[in-house]
């Protein structure tokens, strides 16, 4: 069950107003298709160790999920990030498996919210 707050509808809502309907569906549509491909990317460095670019991608992941409301994303990316920076890579693996969950549900919503905007423009 999704919870009711998992996307924070203002963020959409300021990206169309930066950019309008298609900046957003485009916005939506880049992270739809590129969030799960970091996390595969991310699962790659930590097999080989590198740490280096399991903190770029969580950082770029949680920049990505704070433009479109996806709080849960970002927060759990910013952990990430954190642990890649100061080496804990024992606990990357949890953090990522955590991350797939909160990002299918995400998508989940974002795909809904695309939706909805794809018709008409509705207010937060």
């Amino acid at each position: 069950m999704m919870s009711v707050k998992t996307i924070d509808k203002t963020a959409l809502v300021n990206l169309y107003n930066i950019g309008g309907k298609d900046f957003l569906l485009r916005m939506i549509d880049n992270f739809v298709a590129q969030a799960p491909k970091r996390i595969e990317s991310a699962r790659k460095g930590l097999e080989t160790g590198d740490l280096k670019s399991i903190h770029l991608i969580a950082h770029s992941l949680k920049a990505s999920a704070a433009n479109l409301g996806a709080a849960k994303v970002q927060e759990i990316a910013e952990r990430i990030e954190e642990m890649a920076s100061i080496g804990l890579k024992e606990h990357i693996g949890e953090g990522l498996s955590m991350l797939d969950k909160v990002l299918a549900e995400a998508i989940q919503c974002l795909q809904a919210e695309r939706e909805l905007w794809g018709q008409e423009a509705p207010k937060a």
